[in-house]
C-alpha cells in the first residue's frame, strides 16, 4: 500500500476537523434532542449529527471549507496521521473561531421552536386530558433495525394536537425538518439545570420561533393574551432571529424577520400592541442585545410585569436576557434565585450600568436570605419609579462589586447631615403627608440634600409610627455609590444616588472609628428613595469636582463599606 501524500493528509486531516468542530456545535449550540420532521421522531445530539452528516457527504456542499481549512492547517503536523488528540486540539483552532465556518454549520441546522403558554387543566381536575404532552408520552420503538423514540399511539387532547399543529407548521410553511417544544423534548427532572442554562442560547440559534396566542382570536384581543404575562416568553419574544406569530385556531397574524442583525416586523398593527403589553422600547424589541450595555432597571421592569408557574423561574427566565448563568435549585424559593441573579449580574462587569442595580424602590431582600439590605427583593422593587430608570448613573464601580456572605463591599464617598426640624415637627403634628424628608448638610453649605421620589434605598415605611420614629433620629450618613475616582481627584454629578446610612453614634466620633466600630447602618426603610444633590450655588447644578486632598475641607469621607 503506498502511503499517503500530503495533499492526502492534509484532505483527510480537514474533513476529520470539519466533522469533529460540527458534532461539537451541534453538543454546544442546539437543544439536548430535537423533533425529525415530518417523521414526528426524536432525535438526540448524535442522532441529528449522523442525519446531518449523511446529507453534506453526499451533497458535498463543504468541499470549499475543507479546503480553506487544509490550507491552514500546520504543514509540519499534517505529515503525521491524524489522530482524535490531533483533531481536538486544531478543531478549538481552525474551526470553533471561524465566523465563516460557523455560520456554515448555522445555516445547516435549522430549526423551529415553540413559544406558548401551557394548558391549565379544568378546575378541580388534577388528571386531565386538558395538559400538555411530555416526555413521558414518548416511547422508544424498533424500525428498520434501529430503535427510534416517537410520540405514545396513545396519546391524545389539546395537547397532542398544539404538538401536531406546530410539526405541521414548521414543515409545511417553514420549511424546516427539525423542531423544538419544551413540554416534550425535556427529560424532566434530569434535564431541566442544562435546559435552563441554555434556552436562550437554543432560542438565538433556532431559525423560526412560533408563537402560539392560545387566547387571542383576532387582532382586537392581543393585547390580553396570557402569553405577554408569561416570564419564559420574554425570551421568546427578543431573541430569535425570526418570530412568527399565530392565533388559536394557528391561522398566522404576524412575523419578525432579522436581517443584519435588525429585526423588521411587518405587521405594524400587532406592534403597537407588542409594545404597550410589553414596556419593551422599538430599539430594544427590533434590536435587543444581552447583557448590561442598556440598563439594568428598565429590563428588570419587563420581568417584574410577568408570572411563572415557579417563583424561582423569574430569576431563572432572563439569565439569558442579563448575559449570565448560575447554577438553578427550585428549592431556594423566589426571592433567593432573584439575589443570585443579582449577584450574578454584579460579578459580570464594572460598567456604569452595573450601578443602576441600586435604582430601585420597594423592599430590600430578607436578612433571612442574606445580610445585606441594600438589594431589592423582587423585580417588582423596579416599577416605582417616574422618569428613565438608569438616570443618575454616569460613573462605573472602583471595583467589581463583592456580595459576601455578611454584606455588599462597596466604595462610598460619605456626607453627615440631620434631619431638617420642620419635617420632625409635621411628622409630630400629623401633617406630614408624601412629603420627603429634607436633611441639613453638616460638611458643606452648598450641597441642598431631600428625599426624592427617584428612589435608591428605601428610607422608611409608610405608616405614621415609621415615619415618627424614622423622625427621632435625626443625624445620618448619605453614602454616595455613583461617582468618579481619578487618581488624584472624586467628582460627584450634580444628582447623586446614595444610600441613607443611620448613625448611631455622635457625629463627633472619627470615621475611622465608625469603620472598625461598624455603627454604620442602614436607615429605616421607606417607600421613597435618596436623591443627593450637590450646588456649588443656588439653582446651579454643577457636578463638584474633589482633589483628594481636599476631602478633609470638604469633611467629606471616602470609605470602602459592607452593607
Amino acid at each position: 500500500m503506498e502511503p499517503l501524500s500530503q495533499p492526502d493528509f492534509r484532505k483527510m486531516g480537514a474533513e476529520m476537523l470539519f466533522f469533529k468542530g460540527f458534532k461539537q456545535y451541534i453538543c454546544n449550540e442546539m437543544p439536548i434532542r430535537l423533533i425529525k420532521l415530518p417523521q414526528e421522531e426524536f432525535l438526540d445530539r448524535d442522532g441529528v449529527f449522523f442525519y446531518l452528516k449523511g446529507k453534506l457527504v453526499v451533497s458535498n456542499d463543504h468541499q470549499d471549507l475543507l479546503s480553506i481549512i487544509a490550507s491552514e492547517m500546520d504543514v509540519a503536523e499534517v505529515t503525521k496521521t491524524p489522530d482524535h488528540t490531533y483533531a481536538d486540539a486544531k478543531a478549538e483552532k481552525y474551526i470553533q473561531h471561524s465566523s465563516l465556518i460557523q455560520k456554515f454549520f448555522k445555516d445547516q441546522t435549522p430549526y423551529a421552536v415553540l413559544s406558548h403558554t401551557w394548558i391549565t387543566p379544568p378546575e378541580g381536575k388534577v388528571e386531565s386530558d386538558e395538559k400538555e404532552m411530555s416526555f413521558n408520552d414518548t416511547e422508544t420503538i424498533v424500525k428498520e433495525n434501529s430503535k427510534i423514540r416517537i410520540v405514545s399511539p396513545r396519546a391524545k387532547g389539546p395537547g397532542f394536537d398544539k404538538f401536531k399543529m406546530f410539526c405541521h407548521v414548521s414543515s409545511e410553511i417553514y420549511g424546516v425538518e427539525f423542531a423544538w417544544m419544551d413540554t416534550i423534548c425535556i427529560d424532566k427532572p434530569t434535564e431541566v439545570n442544562e435546559s435552563i442554562g441554555s434556552m436562550f442560547k437554543w432560542y438565538s440559534n433556532s431559525s423560526i420561533c412560533i408563537v402560539h396566542l392560545a387566547s387571542t382570536m383576532s387582532y382586537n384581543n392581543v393585547a390580553s393574551d396570557p402569553w405577554f404575562t408569561r416570564g419564559w416568553t420574554l425570551q421568546e419574544l427578543l431573541v430569535p432571529r425570526r418570530v412568527a406569530f399565530f392565533a388559536q385556531n394557528w391561522s398566522p397574524m404576524a412575523s419578525y424577520d432579522k436581517h443584519d442583525g435588525i429585526r423588521r416586523l411587518k405587521e405594524h398593527k400587532i406592534a403597537k400592541v407588542i409594545h404597550k403589553v410589553t414596556s419593551i422600547a422599538a430599539e430594544e424589541l427590533y434590536d435587543f442585545n444581552p447583557g448590561l450595555d442598556r440598563g439594568i432597571p428598565s429590563r428588570m421592569v419587563w420581568i417584574a410585569k410577568r408570572r411563572t408557574t415557579r417563583g424561582e423561574d423569574i430569576a431563572y427566565s432572563v439569565m439569558g436576557i442579563f448575559g449570565v448563568v448560575f447554577p438553578t435549585d427550585y428549592s431556594e424559593g423566589k426571592e433567593k434565585a432573584f439575589l443570585h441573579l443579582l449577584e450574578a449580574i454584579m460579578h459580570k462587569s464594572i460598567k456604569p450600568n452595573t450601578l443602576s442595580i441600586f435604582n430601585y424602590a420597594g423592599q430590600s431582600v430578607s436578612n433571612r436570605i442574606h445580610g445585606t439590605n441594600i438589594l431589592p427583593s423582587d423585580p417588582e422593587c423596579y416599577l416605582a419609579h417616574h422618569g428613565p430608570l438608569n438616570d443618575f448613573v454616569h460613573y462605573a464601580p472602583l471595583n467589581p462589586l463583592n456580595l459576601g456572605p455578611n454584606g455588599l463591599k462597596v466604595s462610598l464617598v460619605l456626607v453627615f447631615a440631620v434631619l431638617d426640624k420642620s419635617f420632625s415637627e409635621s411628622v409630630a403634628n400629623g401633617l406630614q403627608d408624601g412629603i420627603p424628608p429634607t436633611f441639613t448638610c453638616l460638611q458643606n453649605s452648598h450641597a441642598k440634600i431631600w428625599a426624592d421620589e427617584r428612589v435608591v434605598v428605601p428610607l422608611l415605611h409608610n405608616s405614621a409610627v415609621d415615619r415618627a420614629k424614622f423622625a427621632s433620629h435625626n443625624c445620618f450618613v448619605f453614602g454616595i455609590w455613583n461617582f468618579k475616582d481619578k487618581k488624584d481627584e472624586i467628582t460627584l454629578p450634580d444628582i447623586c444616588p446614595a444610600f441613607l446610612l443611620q448613625l448611631q453614634v455622635p457625629t463627633t466620633v472619627s470615621i475611622d472609628l465608625i469603620e472598625s466600630t461598624g455603627n454604620l447602618s442602614p436607615a429605616s426603610k421607606v417607600d421613597t428613595q435618596n436623591v443627593i444633590v450637590l450646588k456649588k450655588r443656588k439653582d446651579c447644578p454643577t457636578d463638584l469636582v474633589l482633589g483628594k486632598a481636599d476631602l478633609d475641607y470638604f469633611n467629606l469621607s471616602y470609605v470602602e463599606c459592607r452593607l
